[in-house]
């Protein structure tokens, strides 16, 4: 190696490790912030105090679970997640089958349809999608949470 890719390799780790830094220091504060009382967490923010706790304490954990039903919370979130990857992958790999190995009569279209759906956003059809399961009857349902995104 010469001395210009020597250099030019130590650059390119600083400026990694710079990016990271600006990454990594917001996640810490905010871990660390978690072990302190609510009033210290605000008052020594802006300083370099603010990143460790002078007092630790387990209360803000102990709170989540006494004021929200967090394991509730957190198994809906589990059973919503894995049934809409068990079955996007069902359904994904039959439509994958399907486009790459059967020859049927409008497959490159309803090929070019799918790949034009996936390019709108969720926020254009939010609207219209909460209007459709309206009319279903499916809302303050796990369907509503899961049918739109398998």
């Amino acid at each position: 190696m010469t001395s210009k890719q020597n250099f030019l390799s130590v650059l390119n780790y600083l400026v990694m490790i710079c990016l990271a830094m600006m990454f990594l220091i917001p996640v810490g504060m905010m871990v660390f912030g978690s072990f302190k009382p609510d009033a210290q967490v605000l008052m020594e923010s802006g300083t370099l105090r603010g990143y460790f706790p002078s007092e630790f304490s387990w209360t803000n954990y102990r709170d989540v679970f006494e004021r929200v039903p967090f394991l509730r919370y957190l198994i809906n979130s589990a059973f919503i997640t894995s049934t809409i990857v068990i079955c996007g992958l069902i359904v994904n790999s039959l439509a994958g089958y399907a486009f790459a190995r059967l020859q049927w009569q409008g497959r490159d279209r309803m090929l070019f349809l799918v790949i034009a759906l996936m390019i709108i956003p969720l926020e254009a059809i939010a609207v219209p999608l909460f209007y459709e399961v309206t009319i279903l009857g499916w809302r303050n349902t796990y369907i509503v949470q899961i049918i739109p995104f398998i």
